[in-house]
């Protein structure tokens, strides 16, 4: 088995792997940073699980208006930033990044309830319209 890495940040180190024990146990290894293991779980772990209880998984994310531009260096990677999202006047789902974008930071993780996706590249305009994926969805859009 070769290693490979996905090209995400925050997310990395992680790790899944099968163990033999009677039968195929799942393992999955998380990375050791807060946010960092919010990312993979939500991106890596919480479809996977779905997928092994027979479930279909569905994608949560929807588009929002980001309210403040957001830059980036371009390096290969999709950068997932916590944000705190409402719906506004104009009935459209608005998206704020998160003061500290840090994988350590805890409060910024405690306040926000989305992640913006930020495709590689120089960043967004503040008005843009990106992917953003709920972290809650039941409490952005109510109980489905």
């Amino acid at each position: 088995m070769r290693p490979f890495q996905i090209a995400i940040r925050p997310g990395r180190p992680f790790l899944f792997a099968e163990i033999e024990s009677g039968g195929e146990v799942p393992v999955f290894g998380l990375p050791g940073n807060p946010v960092a293991c919010l990312v993979a779980y939500h991106l890596l772990v919480r479809p996977a699980i779905s997928i092994m209880a027979g479930r279909r998984v569905v994608s949560d994310s929807v588009g929002a208006v980001v309210d403040s531009a957001v830059r980036r260096r371009p390096d290969g990677k999709v950068h997932f930033l916590l944000a705190s999202a409402a719906f506004g006047d104009d009935g459209r789902l608005h998206a704020s990044p998160a003061d500290g974008q840090r994988p350590h930071m805890l409060r910024s993780m405690a306040n926000s309830n989305a992640l913006i996706v930020l495709e590689d590249g120089e960043g967004v305009d503040a008005g843009s319209e990106l992917e953003l994926l709920p972290l809650d969805p039941s409490r952005l859009f109510g109980a489905r």
